[in-house]
């Protein structure tokens, strides 16, 4: 579990240091003062080796950022337009390896750093990534494509992968949903699956996913209340309904791991929030998961700082602003602080 972060020439970030994190862990902020680049950053640090070219590529795609490249005929990709680009802070690839992106721990622990370099020879992207003495070098000629890997590592090293689940603002695909399913059916987790979605319907029976017609990709939740035989999509029970399943199977799914969430109140009204919150700590103790979560809901906060108080030595808040020197510097709030601010009605998003 990471206790602290450090953040550098990532996206918004020319130096970001965050020194105290802890089970559940909430992020707040204005738009566009990088919650969502924080989420990337951890996402980026807690994949496989192997798969970091690949999470790098979905990064950009998520964002449009691979926009030049679908209207480009050329094969050769320029240094000056590479997509590449996008993730480093300046939105330019760096001149020297001192403008590096570096991800990893702030406390004494540099050697469990992450480091992504660049380098240009004859056109195209060679990709450095050094990380815990595992040293990789992925020559990129387009994007997506994988031309070469050269570097000495041992085979349990590539094979490690660390359990992380995420669920995006616009919450989880149903492809995704399936495959979360099946790896909980039939297990005692699924029962907190049932339990959690009576938050917000305390006559919820059962939940299952049945085949959605004529696709073989996918399968649809279905649910059944108590005292009846009729059984409903969980859609049509509203946007909080099926925000709060994607919450709860992410997180059962996300055991042993880390579980990142953006714009974590979409859909939820504000009198359930406590409640979900609650839960989520609840769980997150039990299956240790690290939760990162991101807001910019006064009631989404509000709601943070009641199950806090339940449960206060394993939560943090930290709210990302302006910075002079750096762009952007995250401010950490005890429970006390927090408490007090949102009692004084005092601006903490």
């Amino acid at each position: 579990m990471l206790d602290s972060l450090f953040v550098k020439n990532f996206r918004l970030f020319r130096k970001l240091e965050i020194g105290r994190l802890n089970r559940v862990n909430l992020i707040v902020g204005k738009n566009n003062s990088g919650k969502s680049c924080l989420l990337e950053a951890l996402y980026i640090y807690k994949s496989n080796a192997l798969a970091l070219p690949n999470v790098l590529w979905e990064l950009l795609s998520q964002r449009n950022e691979l926009w030049e490249k679908d209207i480009e005929d050329e094969n050769i990709i320029y240094r000056f337009e590479h997509p590449f680009r996008y993730l480093f802070y300046g939105y330019h690839l760096p001149d020297s390896d001192k403008d590096r992106i570096e991800i990893g721990l702030l406390k004494n622990e540099k050697s469990y750093n992450l480091y992504i370099y660049i380098s240009i020879e004859s056109n195209t992207i060679n990709l450095n990534f050094k990380k815990g003495g595992i040293n990789i070098l992925y020559s990129l000629k387009e994007p997506g494509s994988i031309a070469q890997m050269s570097g000495r590592v041992r085979r349990s090293q590539l094979s490690y992968k660390e359990n992380i689940q995420i669920i995006s603002a616009r919450g989880m695909s149903e492809e995704k949903i399936s495959l979360l399913w099946d790896k909980i059916n039939l297990t005692d987790t699924q029962d907190e699956i049932v339990n959690g979605l009576k938050l917000i319907n305390s006559n919820i029976r059962g939940v299952a996913l049945v085949g959605a017609q004529n696709s073989d990709k996918y399968r649809i939740p279905i649910v059944r209340l108590e005292q009846s035989s009729e059984r409903f999509p969980l859609k049509s029970m509203g946007d909080g309904m099926t925000r709060l399943f994607h919450l709860i199977l992410a997180l059962a799914n996300a055991k042993d791991g880390t579980l990142l969430v953006d714009e974590f109140e979409n859909g939820l009204h504000w009198s359930v929030l406590p409640k979900v919150w609650n839960t989520v700590f609840t769980l997150a103790e039990r299956l240790n998961v690290q939760v990162f979560a991101t807001t910019h809901s006064r009631d989404c906060i509000q709601g943070f700082k009641q199950a806090w108080e339940q449960n206060e030595l394993i939560g943090s808040f930290h709210r990302l602003d302006s910075d002079p020197d750096n762009d952007v510097k995250s401010i950490a709030y005890s429970l006390e602080t927090l408490s007090d601010a949102l009692d004084m009605n005092v601006e903490v998003r």
